[in-house]
């Protein structure tokens, strides 16, 4: 994530804010001001940004922000509950309508087993919605996890100010036909019905490459752009060798794996991060791992996840918008790209 593209973002809250008539405060721990700092690099940001807090020890996060000793004791600095708390507090204190807060592991030292080195957690609190919370496990030396951390965080804030009625919630995949999709279900039936949970239609199997959430309307265009700007080293079409079941005990799905890393769909998914990034976008940080999500709700995956290999062929990938209705995800293509 270069400067350029972290001034892109801050110009994006920016204008966000501006739309809205709303200031922000940053509460920062590992990035030390590094977000403040990245908004403060947009010219008239005066007119929206109110202060910045850098509460690196746990001490001034009490002091400073209201964050509560046994908050800090029972979950520690890096946690859900911490951050919360940080957002909630730098909103009081500060009087401003938006808070973003962070606090993480940036390295080299300091990980644990539980919470290893780029570990972080952020929160964003706005007006009349609940705090939104997200973790990310970020890779890099010292100063790689601290520059994602605030490339994050931007977005984070970006999503939290999209109005939801001029917003489009928006993904990148590998999208199979209908002879592809049907192939999976049959080779994961029987692991599905014994799993307990919820198969996925086959018409909405697919392999997510780069998660954006919510985009709002008038930077459609310029994903699109993004997209169509992705270069391979060697273009051609894209394999995926689905090969093994794997069950996710946190989300409670079934995916289908390939044992071996896809090399196409790897690159892929990289240059397509490098091209939304170049244009200040900010997808989903977290390392792409190929799978299909091919049951929900599963609360009792069989004893054996078993399937039989399936090979997923593409030339071409897809911006696709997600809506969810009472019956469940409706996914639809905005937009076809050739490899």
């Amino acid at each position: 994530m270069s400067d350029r593209s972290l001034y892109r973002l801050a110009e994006r809250v920016g204008e966000g804010l501006r739309a809205a008539g709303w200031r922000i405060a940053t509460a920062e721990s590992c990035t030390g001001g590094w977000i403040a700092k990245a908004l403060t690099d947009v010219a008239g940001s005066s007119r929206w940004l109110e202060c910045g807090y850098v509460t690196y020890s746990n001490a001034a996060k009490r002091r400073d922000l209201g964050v509560s000793a046994r908050t800090l004791q029972t979950h520690g600095a890096v946690s859900e509950a911490t951050v919360r708390e940080m957002a909630e507090g730098a909103r009081r204190v500060s009087g401003a309508e938006v808070a973003v807060a962070v606090s993480g592991i940036a390295g080299p030292d300091g990980g644990t087993a539980e919470k290893p080195v780029g570990t972080v957690w952020f929160a964003v609190a706005v007006p009349q919605r609940d705090v939104i919370c997200e973790p990310c496990r970020f890779e890099g030396d010292r100063d790689q996890v601290r520059r994602q951390c605030v490339a994050h965080a931007l977005g984070l804030v970006q999503r939290a100010l999209a109005p939801a009625a001029s917003s489009r919630r928006l993904f990148f995949a590998l999208w199979p036909d209908e002879p592809m999709r049907e192939a999976l279900a049959h080779a994961v039936r029987e692991a599905v019905r014994g799993s307990g949970g919820r198969s996925v239609s086959p018409s909405n199997l697919h392999l997510t490459l780069a998660f954006l959430g919510s985009v709002p309307e008038g930077q459609v265009a310029e994903l699109a752009d993004a997209a169509r700007a992705v270069g391979l080293p060697e273009p051609g079409a894209v394999e995926v060798r689905l090969d093994h079941l794997e069950h996710w005990e946190g989300p409670q799905v079934l995916c289908a794996s390939p044992s071996e890393p896809p090399t196409g769909a790897m690159k892929l998914a990289g240059a397509l991060e490098e091209q939304l990034s170049a244009v200040g976008f900010s997808p989903d940080i977290k390392p792409f791992r190929p799978h299909v999500t091919v049951a929900r709700k599963v609360t009792h995956p069989s004893r054996s996840l078993q399937m039989q290999p399936v090979s997923w062929r593409f030339g071409s990938f897809a911006l696709i918008e997600s809506r969810t209705l009472e019956s469940g995800p409706v996914y639809s293509v905005v937009e076809v790209y050739a490899l």
